[in-house]
C-alpha cells in the first residue's frame, strides 16, 4: 500500500534535487507495457522540476495516460508523483460535487490506479484529447487561467473537513519558518549568489506581514498554460502533485516570477483584479533558486532575481 508522502519527505528530497545532479538517465526507456496497458505512442515533455516517462497506452480500445518514474533513489520526483496520486484523488472528488450543475467545467482527469516495483512507480490517468492552453492566443490564455485562478478560491469555502485534512497545507507558520532555510540552501548552491538571494530574503522580511492573516485557499502551485488543456469547452487542469491549501496569491505570484509568463501577467492584471504578493514571489525565486531550464541550463528565476543586484 502506498503511503502518502510527508512534508519530511518533500523537503528532503527536494535539497536532494536542488544540490544534487538535475539529469535523468538518458538510457531509460518507457516500458512498452505497464501491467494490462499496452503502449501506443510516447509522449516527449521538457519539465523544469520533474523528469518522468510518460505516455499514451491502451486497454480494450480504451486511452490512458501514464506517468512514470524510475530511478534508483526515491527522489523528490517519485515524491512528487507520489503526492500527485493522493492528491489528485482529493481534489477529483470535491470539483466533481462543484461542476454538476455548470454548463462549462473546470475539472482534473480522474486518477485511476497505480503500478509500483522496486525502481519505478506509475499512474494511471483518465485521458483527455484536448488542445493546450498555451497554443491559443494569450488573451485566451489570460481570460482561462484567472477563471481557474478564481475557480479555486471559491472551491475552497465547499471542501469538507475530511478533504480539509487530506490536502496538505502551507499556512504563514511554514513560510516563517522555511524562509531562512531556502536561503540559506540557496546561498551555500552557489555562494557568489549572496548579492542577489540576501536582498531578496529582505524583502521577504519586510513584506512577511502580508501573509500573517491570510485564510488558506487551494492553490495549484504550477498554474501555467502548458498544465492546462481545453476539451469540449471544458477546462482541465494537470499536474496536480504540488496543489495544497495555502496563502490565496501564491499561483498568481508564482507565475509573474517567470520571464517567459510576463506578457500574460500583465493580461491578467489589466483586466481582473487578481493582483501578485511580493513576499511570495520573493519566496518562491530563493526556494527554486538553483532549477534550471533542462534545455538552456539558465536559472528559472534568475532574471526575477537579477532586480536585486
Amino acid at each position: 500500500m502506498l503511503k502518502k508522502p510527508t512534508i519530511f519527505n518533500l523537503i528532503v528530497s527536494m535539497v536532494y534535487t536542488i544540490l544534487g545532479p538535475q539529469k535523468t538517465d538518458s538510457n531509460t526507456v518507457l516500458p512498452k507495457k505497464v501491467d494490462k496497458y499496452q503502449l501506443d505512442y510516447e509522449i516527449k515533455k521538457v519539465n523544469p522540476y520533474k523528469n518522468y516517462l510518460i505516455g499514451v497506452y491502451k486497454y480494450k480500445n480504451t486511452k490512458y495516460f501514464i506517468k512514470i518514474w524510475m530511478g534508483r533513489k526515491k527522489s523528490f520526483q517519485y515524491y512528487s508523483l507520489l503526492n500527485e496520486y493522493f492528491t489528485g484523488k482529493t481534489f477529483y472528488k470535491i470539483i466533481s460535487r462543484e461542476n454538476k450543475t455548470k454548463h462549462e467545467k473546470i475539472l482534473i482527469p480522474q486518477v485511476l490506479e497505480y503500478f509500483e516495483s522496486e525502481n519505478s512507480l506509475s499512474v494511471v490517468f483518465e485521458y483527455i484529447d484536448g488542445k493546450i492552453l498555451s497554443s491559443f492566443p494569450l488573451d485566451y490564455q489570460a481570460m482561462i487561467i484567472a477563471k481557474v485562478f478564481k475557480f479555486l478560491s471559491e472551491v475552497t469555502k465547499k471542501i469538507k473537513r475530511s478533504e480539509r485534512e487530506a490536502l496538505a497545507k502551507r499556512d504563514f507558520i511554514f513560510y516563517f519558518l522555511s524562509l531562512p532555510f531556502f536561503t540559506f540552501i540557496a546561498i551555500i548552491s552557489n555562494l557568489k549568489a549572496y548579492r542577489i538571494i540576501l536582498p531578496a530574503f529582505i524583502s521577504c522580511i519586510k513584506n512577511i506581514g502580508s501573509i500573517k492573516n491570510s485564510k488558506i485557499i487551494l492553490a495549484h502551485r504550477d498554474l501555467c498554460p502548458d498544465n492546462v488543456l481545453i476539451f469540449n469547452n471544458n477546462i482541465y487542469i494537470l499536474d496536480s502533485a504540488r496543489m495544497v491549501l495555502t496563502i490565496p496569491e501564491y499561483d498568481f505570484s508564482y507565475l509573474s516570477v517567470y520571464e517567459n509568463f510576463k506578457k500574460l501577467c500583465q493580461i491578467i492584471t489589466q483586466t481582473t483584479d487578481i493582483r501578485p504578493n511580493e513576499f511570495l514571489k520573493n519566496h518562491i525565486a530563493i526556494q527554486y533558486f538553483n532549477i534550471r531550464d533542462p534545455q538552456t541550463g539558465k536559472r528559472i528565476f534568475g532574471n526575477y532575481l537579477k532586480k536585486f543586484s
